[in-house]
């Protein structure tokens, strides 16, 4: 029994890491145009007028016409974005992306490693 638990706590904590490492987006609140996000060449959020929310990898400005690009399981898929009926459009905001990943990566290692450091000594 004490052989089954103690397997069973490894497990949770590399299925713990695991989902703590995932990627976490965050987009800046401030709005950006179209043709901003394009330049900025980065995961985009864009609200429609109908309040449905829409995300692609990077926005493309193709003769005359705005595409989001989104990954599909058959590849990128580009899908027309009507200008008309958008409402507002985020980008992905780098930094704080980074931040929301590796900050609860850093304090699980402490809560880990703190004990293990205190217990041996």
């Amino acid at each position: 029994m004490k052989r089954i638990r103690n397997h069973l706590r490894k497990c949770s904590c590399i299925l713990i890491i695991t989902i703590l490492c995932q990627c976490c987006v965050v987009y800046h609140k401030t709005p950006v145009t179209l043709e901003q996000a394009v330049q900025e060449n980065t995961k985009t959020k864009i609200l429609l007028e109908d309040g449905r929310v829409e995300k692609f990898k990077f926005v493309t400005h193709k003769d005359q016409q705005y595409f989001g690009t989104r990954m599909t399981g058959n590849g990128y898929v580009d899908i027309q974005i009507d200008e008309n009926a958008v409402s507002k459009v985020q980008v992905k905001h780098k930094t704080a992306s980074i931040l929301v990943t590796v900050i609860p990566l850093a304090a699980l290692t402490a809560l880990v490693i703190v004990p293990v450091i205190s217990f041996t000594q």
